[in-house]
């Protein structure tokens, strides 16, 4: 089985997609040519079988979105809302210098598949 066919992988993406709004960012297509999910389609687990039945083109994820992806926007208010709640955290966030407050700023975007695997919030 290709690594694009991971069958869990799959039907865990089309489940979640049951709870989360995920979507096709571009069509999506079968090793053969053959079209199997247009661009803009909610992916839901009813997807599932028309999927597995095929060897996709290229990795699923890199064609999807979900809905509050993981962002350096949301990465950043995380490592913020630790510092706040730890007083050690606190203190050392004091001495830090202002260069790195600069540089989380400027963080650059995570690529599609790691956003889309790793948030797993609601």
């Amino acid at each position: 089985m290709s690594e694009f066919n991971d069958e869990h992988y799959l039907r865990a993406v089309t489940k979640l997609g049951d709870t989360r709004k995920i979507v096709a960012d571009r069509d999506i297509y079968s090793q053969s040519g053959i079209k199997l999910v247009a661009a803009g389609v909610h992916v839901t687990s009813d997807l599932y079988e028309h999927l597995i039945k095929h060897k996709l083109l290229s990795m699923l994820d890199e064609a999807l979105s979900v809905e509050n992806m993981l962002d350096s926007k949301c990465i950043l208010a995380d490592v913020h809302d630790l510092f706040q709640a730890n007083e050690k955290l606190q203190r050392m966030s004091e001495v830090i210098d202002k260069s790195f407050s600069e540089q989380k700023n400027s963080c650059h975007s995570i690529p599609a598949p790691a956003r889309f695997q790793v948030d797993g919030s609601p």
